[in-house]
């Protein structure tokens, strides 16, 4: 629905040759983006395509490898053609001298497909808004769904239908918490998907480990990795939330990784020197 939205609004902004250009100035505009940046959201959305299963239900499902990489190239070749839409018709949008002086970066597409609608109390404009609002609930409901999922599959909390209701309403009134404060949703997205994966990334590593026969960690240090890396990833986007200067190098989505996988990688070693220490003889 916002894909349709967007290549309406390019078209009745006369701005598909500008979608064309933006296809030709990613690579070199990517020089403008600060590495921190750069390097805290890529590898906020790899690993989280690696490791969430959600991401992969389709590759496993590959009749043979073949059609696994033909599936693959034509995913990627799909996605960086939907993700050209926003910046090209934020492109067509100043060209046609439609923009307000001042206005904010999250209000601009909103404001775009709007103006484009005939207001935001026009039947047009509402749906064009609605399209926004669809993939938003959606980002949502898949980030409450993986944080959920989380916390009962690691048996941090029992399960049970209560304790299920109760963590997806404290997940979702930390979003609305967040979101009431304002800022860009993209950079939020990226922000819980950075503490997504430093959350999981080291019991995803330990998995891995164990199911190779490298090496066996203990179930009470994998939980108290998850549960430390959890614990700092969240305390750390706080922090950045409300306190701009604590981010290293600036990226907020970096340093949500390095607190949140640092501090993992500290529990699990902790935990398995405790667990060792317990099996010993003692005198």
């Amino acid at each position: 629905l916002n894909f349709l939205a967007l290549v309406y609004g390019l078209w009745a902004l006369h701005g598909l040759p500008d979608y064309w250009h933006s296809s030709l100035e990613f690579i070199p505009s990517l020089a403008q983006v600060e590495p921190p940046h750069l390097v805290g959201i890529s590898l906020s959305t790899i690993l989280l395509v690696v490791i969430d299963m959600k991401y992969q239900q389709f590759v496993v499902q590959a009749k043979d490898i073949r059609s696994l990489y033909q599936g693959c190239i034509l995913a990627a070749i799909l996605l960086f053609i939907l993700a050209l839409l926003p910046s090209s018709l934020v492109i067509a949008a100043k060209h046609a001298g439609i923009l307000p002086p001042g206005i904010d970066g999250k209000e601009i597409i909103p404001f775009i497909l709007s103006w484009i609608g005939g207001g935001s109390n026009q039947p047009l404009g509402i749906i064009l808004i609605i399209s926004l609002v669809v993939p938003a609930l959606g980002v949502g409901s898949s980030i409450l769904r993986m944080q959920t999922k989380t916390i009962l599959d690691f048996e941090i909390l029992a399960v049970s239908n209560l304790n299920r209701l109760l963590v997806a309403a404290m997940n979702a009134l930390f979003g609305l918490g967040v979101a009431l404060k304002g800022g860009s949703i993209i950079n939020l997205i990226a922000s819980f998907y950075a503490v997504y994966v430093a959350a999981v990334l080291v019991p995803f590593v330990a998995y891995l480990l164990a199911r190779t026969g490298y090496y066996i960690f203990c179930d009470f240090s994998v939980k108290l990795s998850l549960i430390i890396g959890s614990m700092s990833a969240l305390t750390t986007l706080i922090l950045t939330l409300f306190l701009t200067n604590v981010a290293v190098f600036d990226s907020v989505e970096l340093t949500i990784l390095m607190m949140g996988i640092g501090f993992g990688v500290l529990g699990l070693l902790v935990g398995q020197l405790s667990f060792n220490y317990s099996k010993l003889p003692q005198p």
